[in-house]
């Protein structure tokens, strides 16, 4: 069905306007897609983006670095943490922003950038229920990665990913 389901991983206005029907276009679109955008389809769509851009782009590159290896990481905290979103890229070259790059890129190379296979580290962990999603999209030395995982709170996310989040 068209306009069943809208995907905008940014806020909606509608200046000056009235296709929406006299209703504002966030409640339109809610409506429309029968409920708020989901955090999976935001990361989904933004993700989209960032592959495509980085298939475009990467004929530009004059030499490619560690592999052809661009991951987009992000994390999304819950309620109980303001909603709050981080998100980095992370290369394994010099130039990346990531603060612990050599600690993730290592992590990533010891599990083949599958985050099943990170062990948790020995910290102890509270068992307050503040749920986490990580992403992770891109390429890893040329291979394809999406993968997207929910963790409890954040300090459990830590311990089973180690370097690779905290940022």
């Amino acid at each position: 069905m068209i306009g069943e389901r809208f995907l905008a991983p940014f806020p909606v206005t509608n200046p000056g306007g009235n296709i929406c029907g006299g209703r504002e276009p966030a409640r339109f679109l809610q409506k429309v897609s029968g409920g708020p955008l989901s955090m999976s389809a935001r990361i989904l769509a933004f993700a989209a983006l960032f592959v495509s851009l980085f298939l475009v782009s990467g004929t530009a590159q004059a030499a490619p670095r560690d592999h052809n290896t661009a991951l987009l990481l992000e994390v999304q905290y819950s309620d109980v943490e303001d909603n709050a979103y981080k998100a980095t890229v992370l290369t394994c070259g010099r130039t990346d922003n990531h603060p612990r790059r050599a600690q993730a890129c290592a992590s990533l190379a010891a599990t083949s950038a599958d985050l099943d296979a990170m062990a948790a580290d020995d910290r102890a962990c509270t068992f307050i229920y503040a749920p986490v999603e990580v992403s992770m999209f891109g390429f890893w030395r040329g291979e394809p990665v999406a993968e997207v995982r929910t963790f409890p709170n954040s300090c459990v996310m830590l311990a089973h990913t180690g370097a690779l989040f905290d940022f």
